[in-house]
């Protein structure tokens, strides 16, 4: 009962009409054109992902995460089986 009166909740309406009043429509249209470039027809060799400048950096930042906890995985792993690095 609270959430239907409460003057917080939003509909999806608001919710447009906020995003659309925050990212003029200039700024998104520009980022439109530098995905669209080079067609919609993409492959290996032109990955959408790939496209923003910042896109590499966010991808190798990932990358790095993802190759961390893989390695602190398998260490654990060999430190369980071999018993080492216990607190005595």
């Amino acid at each position: 009962m609270f959430l239907e009166t409460s003057p917080l909740t939003l509909n999806f309406a608001t919710f447009v009409v906020v995003v659309i009043c925050i990212i003029p429509i200039k700024q998104v249209m520009e980022k439109k054109a530098i995905q669209m470039k080079g067609g919609v027809c993409l492959g290996a060799e032109n990955p959408t992902w790939l496209k923003q400048s910042s896109d590499k950096m966010v991808s190798y930042f990932a990358l790095f995460i993802a190759a961390t906890g893989l390695t602190l995985a398998v260490r654990g792993h060999y430190h369980m089986a071999y018993g080492i690095g216990k607190k005595e």
